[in-house]
This record gives structure tokens, sequence and C-alpha cells, in this order.
């Protein structure tokens, strides 16, 4: 009787966990990823990713960085069609 009431709550326990703790969407974005990726405009991009940013009307000139060990880091500018592609 004892083990039947333990695996119910048991049961109800990882239920709750499951409906709870689940990866919700709200969760999900409040939360920076484990690893070292970077993150721009809410998109994560890998470590050692290189991208263009900040570019002006007409496209010819850009600045560039890249995400190093979770931080981004502003390097060059540069021109097209030179650039690396575009962050976001």
């Amino acid at each position: 009787m004892r083990v039947t009431s333990m695996g119910k709550v048991l049961s109800a326990m990882v239920a709750a966990g499951l409906i709870l703790g689940g990866s919700s969407p709200a969760w999900a974005r409040m939360t920076r990823p484990a690893s070292v990726d970077c993150i721009f405009h809410g998109k994560v991009l890998a470590n050692g990713r290189w991208c263009s940013y900040h570019c002006d009307r007409a496209g010819t000139n850009c600045a560039q960085q890249s995400c190093w060990d979770g931080q981004w880091v502003q390097r060059l500018n540069c021109a097209e069609p030179f650039c690396t592609s575009r962050c976001g």
C-alpha cells in the first residue's frame, strides 16, 4: 500500500516538473547558452564566427565583429564584396 502511494507521489512530481520546468519559450529566451556562443539580436551564433553589422545604406562599408569566448570583439571595417556574412 505504501509503495503504491510513493509511486503516485513520485509520478505526480515528475509530471509537474515536466510541465512547469520544461523548455517553455519565455524561459528559454532568458537563459544564456551553456557554451561560449554569442547572442546577436536573439540569435545564437557559434564561437569563432565572424560577421558584419552596422552596414551603410549602400551596403558598401560595414563593421565586422567576431565571437570570442562568448563576447563580441570588434574587428576591422570592410568594404563589399570583401565583408563576411551579416550577423542578423
